[in-house]
């Protein structure tokens, strides 16, 4: 194999593939389900090792200085040097990018030996015999890296997800079919006692409404109702938020609930169910339909 073609087994290997699905497993779900120090550090550790070999395969002739090309990007991309850029590549780019200044995210720079390892010792031979089709299949994920790279924004609904509670959901939305002022006056109706939720409209999120849309900036769509009496249990701390679903109606965004008589370990799966079945019957059904 000539030095400037193509090597597709620096995609199509063990290592390789193993990121890229940790890549889109931890940025697509664990990110929003879990969100901790472990979720926050993956996608750079795993963008580190995809980075350079994605280098070396597309520009061949560079495959030497691929890591430390990697390096230097990954340092200036978590500075705040980038934000111009990333401001500018916003104004014309049908989908956005994001990052957060995290001088700790550099400690991702520990993984950089192994995928010079891979690129030293990566021979041309096929990845195993029955991939018959290398360029193929090496191009096609090629295309699905270049798409995790990008990919990063979190889902529309995530920005409405959020609860002080001990009891959280997770994108539990249901469609309405109503405005936000007509859900409102239903849940009033019932005489179901509905607040602005004050204490998260204050939250850094709601930056991301601030661009796209101002009137969300300005009116954050969060609510909770200190307590709600279903037969013989009372709830407390209901929250919930109205997110845009066409131009004027809403849906219902299911957030989370305290429950004082309960610690967090004693939260099952199976009680996490009942109350939002519970809360689902109650807010949905009996009051929005």
């Amino acid at each position: 194999m000539s030095s400037l073609q193509h090597n597709h087994r620096l995609l199509l290997n063990p290592i390789f593939i193993a990121a890229l699905i940790l890549l889109i497993l931890n940025d697509q779900i664990w990110k929003y389900s879990y969100g901790n120090t472990l979720t926050g550090k993956l996608s750079d550790f795993s963008g580190l090792i995809l980075l350079p070999l994605v280098i070396a395969f597309l520009f061949p002739a560079w495959r030497k200085g691929a890591v430390w090309f990697s390096a230097l990007f990954f340092l200036f991309w978590k500075s705040p040097w980038s934000t111009p850029f990333i401001d500018w590549y916003n104004l014309i780019a049908p989908i956005p990018i994001s990052r957060i200044v995290d001088y700790s995210d550099y400690v991702a720079l520990f993984i950089l030996p192994l995928p010079y390892w891979i690129i030293q010792h990566c021979q041309s031979k096929p990845i195993a015999h029955f991939i018959k089709w290398q360029p193929f299949a090496a191009w096609s994920v090629l295309l699905l890296t270049s798409m995790s790279f990008i990919a990063t924004q979190p889902p529309l609904w995530y920005s409405f997800q959020q609860s002080s509670g001990n009891v959280s959901f997770y994108n539990c939305k249901f469609k309405t079919g109503l405005t936000r002022a007509e859900v409102l006056q239903k849940l009033e109706n019932r005489k179901i006692d509905v607040q602005v939720d004050t204490a998260l409209a204050g939250q850094i999120h709601l930056r991301n409404f601030v661009h796209s849309d101002s009137i969300l900036a300005n009116d954050p769509p969060f609510y909770r109702i200190p307590q709600l009496v279903i037969e013989e249990d009372t709830l407390y701390e209901v929250q919930f938020a109205l997110m845009p679903q066409t131009k004027e109606k809403v849906m219902f965004m299911l957030n989370g609930l305290q429950v004082d008589d309960v610690s967090e370990g004693q939260l099952t799966r199976k009680l996490r169910r009942m109350y939002r079945k519970t809360l689902k019957k109650e807010l949905i059904y009996r009051s929005l339909r």
